[in-house]
């Protein structure tokens, strides 16, 4: 399934113009930099505007009051992925507790979008909740941006592992740096 998104809850205008003045590769790391800060045109827009029926919706959780709100508009039967990671929006840290409101008997897929740096505790947090489908990874924080290709073949690589071994029955997207069948 495709992905839309990721979208907050008020319209963050500024996409095109983020992604013309940041979008670069870096020498330095090895990687595509960007400042883009999940502009999107918001919620409302989003279900009002697009076909949603066998895709992903992909909505930015940046404070824990977004969360009712997304669960009350957000239809029980839509398949969610939920990034908890952009590096380049200032989010609050508290909001791990309450995702599980997404979990629904008729919602077949709602993954969990993670940081390169998500910690196993955070992980087991997750999966505690009832989460059982994982994205690793986002983008990696770096001075100038959100990092991402090659350089996050390693990040990537630990939370799979981890997740594998420790929650087998679970479902992963690996991303991050894939760039052929050898990186797969």
């Amino acid at each position: 399934k495709s992905i839309i998104g990721s979208v907050t809850i008020e319209h963050r205008p500024g996409l095109i113009n983020n992604i013309i003045k940041t979008l670069h590769y870096s020498e330095e790391y090895k990687g595509w930099i960007n400042k883009i800060g999940l502009k999107n045109k918001g919620i409302d827009y989003v279900l009002a505007n697009y076909h949603l029926t066998n895709k992903v919706l992909s909505i930015a959780i940046l404070e824990k009051k977004d969360i009712p709100i997304f669960n009350k508009k957000i239809p029980n039967t839509q398949d969610l992925e939920i990034n908890i990671s952009c590096p380049n929006v200032n989010k609050s840290n508290d909001i791990i507790d309450d995702l599980h409101v997404f979990l629904h008997k008729d919602r077949k897929w709602c993954a969990v979008k993670l940081s390169p740096i998500t910690t196993d505790y955070t992980l087991n947090k997750l999966y505690s909740k009832g989460f059982r489908q994982f994205h690793c990874c986002n983008t990696l924080k770096t001075p100038t941006g959100g990092l991402s290709g090659p350089s996050l073949k390693p990040y990537t690589t630990k939370q799979v592992q981890y997740i594998r071994k420790k929650y087998p029955e679970s479902t992963i997207i690996a991303g991050g740096g894939v760039e052929n069948q050898d990186d797969i």
